[in-house]
């Protein structure tokens, strides 16, 4: 049977992003080269036939590929290591062999791989049909989001196990993601074409990826060790509402919480859009109006402006007018 007989069980994957179909080895590697990473190849036969279907798609700053290869009489590639990516393989159907640090087999609802930055990787294929898909994750995007989770500023290096094994819950949830990722961006009005949702998949989709996937660093990620992004803006925003009137700094806010400094400021401006010192800021003119409000009229603007938690009356009045657009002085003109 000639590779022009054979046909792949599956149909492919983001085949509406289709980057090529090509019988030309040459052309096949180099496409590959581009979209994965340099490779070489050794072909078992110099005549062989091969026909090669590679699909790309990217939603915010993650790329998934599938592609779908039948070489005839098999062949080996050797890829170079990647200092800026991390990338997982899961067969769809057909299978292979991987090595990266270790030699296994992947195969389809059985295994995949995961292969970690500046590790260099193997694959044997042995001629039948094989099918793919893979996601590729930016590296740093890995790093800032395990510093996210754990309030680490300085992140070691992360190398998952290169086994993924596809019959886990942690394995079946993963590829299900991807799945739906695909089908996403297959469809005529995707949800990815708003950089919001793109983005929130993405994170959602690292998360797993770090939270459920075996890594050298997994067991900082175990227990009640981490709090979520939304778990951590909540017990900030909770902690600024029990103190609003109190003098605190940033570090009593990360230090109630348990996060580092820097991991607060940077997951309460990409959820909330605003620093917690300025979110705790309109708290206080928001309870300093009110008090403004139901004041009687002997009020003391000055007494009001202290027990909201302004040292300076000059810079209460300032703040308290940019944000409602009136001083405090015409507020209770108004009422009166």
């Amino acid at each position: 049977m000639t590779v022009r007989d054979q046909k792949p069980k599956e149909e492919l994957p983001l085949r509406r992003h289709t980057l090529l179909r090509t019988t030309d080895r040459e052309v096949a590697l180099a496409a590959a080269e581009d979209a994965i990473a340099p490779m070489s190849v050794a072909f078992s036969s110099s005549e062989g036939e091969l026909q090669y279907h590679l699909c790309a798609a990217e939603f915010s700053r993650t790329k998934l590929l599938a592609h779908e290869q039948l070489i005839d009489g098999g062949a080996r590639f050797a890829v170079e290591p990647s200092e800026t990516d991390y990338m997982v393989e899961i067969p769809i159907s057909g299978r292979s062999r991987v090595c990266h640090g270790e030699e296994f087999d992947v195969g389809t609802g059985r295994s995949g791989a995961i292969m970690s930055p500046n590790g260099f990787t193997s694959w044997a294929d042995d001629g039948s049909p094989y099918q793919a898909l893979s996601v590729h994750f930016n590296a740093n995007l890995v790093r800032a989001r395990f510093s996210l989770l754990t309030g680490i500023d300085e992140v070691p290096d992360i190398a998952f196990d290169p086994r993924l094994n596809l019959q886990s819950s942690a394995g079946r949830n993963f590829f299900a993601l991807l799945s739906n990722a695909c089908r996403y961006l297959d469809e005529d009005n995707s949800i990815f074409g708003n950089d919001h949702s793109a983005s929130l998949y993405e994170e959602i989709l690292i998360n797993v990826f770090l939270t459920e996937l075996q890594h050298s660093h997994s067991s900082m990620l175990e227990g009640k060790i981490y709090l979520s992004a939304n778990a951590t803006v909540k017990s900030a925003e909770e902690y600024l509402e029990q103190h609003v009137d109190r003098p605190i700094t940033v570090a009593d806010v990360a230090r109630a919480v348990g996060v580092s400094v820097r991991s607060l400021q940077r997951t309460f401006q990409k959820l909330r859009g605003t620093t917690p010192m300025r979110w705790l800021k309109q708290l206080r003119l928001d309870r300093a109006r009110r008090r403004l409000l139901n004041a009687g009229p002997s009020v003391n603007i000055s007494q009001i402006a202290a027990i909201s938690g302004f040292v300076h009356l000059s810079h209460f009045a300032s703040e308290y007018k940019r944000r409602f657009g009136e001083s405090p002085s015409e507020t209770i003109k108004r009422l009166q």
